[in-house]
């Protein structure tokens, strides 16, 4: 979703969060987000309080483009979320 080298903006990650957050929101209740700002790749995690709010969102945003990168979505067992988000 974005490159953390590039970022140059103060408080990028929390303007990602907010964005994710905005869109996720329109799916069901989101329960965490965390923004990786160390791994390469650009991901967010983000937690729902539903496996289908999880589903419509990953359905919805899956291929979409957020700030000229394609979105992917990919489910995660809840033991290896918790060690992503850590």
């Amino acid at each position: 979703m974005f490159d953390a080298a590039t970022e140059t903006e103060p408080h990028w990650d929390e303007d990602i969060r907010e964005d994710v957050l905005e869109e996720c929101s329109k799916h069901g209740q989101v329960e965490h987000i965390k923004v990786d700002t160390v791994r390469q790749g650009g991901m967010v995690f983000v937690r729902f309080n539903s496996i289908d709010a999880a589903t419509k969102t990953a359905n919805a945003l899956n291929g979409r483009f957020f700030a000229g990168r394609t979105i992917i979505s990919a489910f995660l067992e809840r033991s290896v979320y918790d060690e992503m988000v850590r």
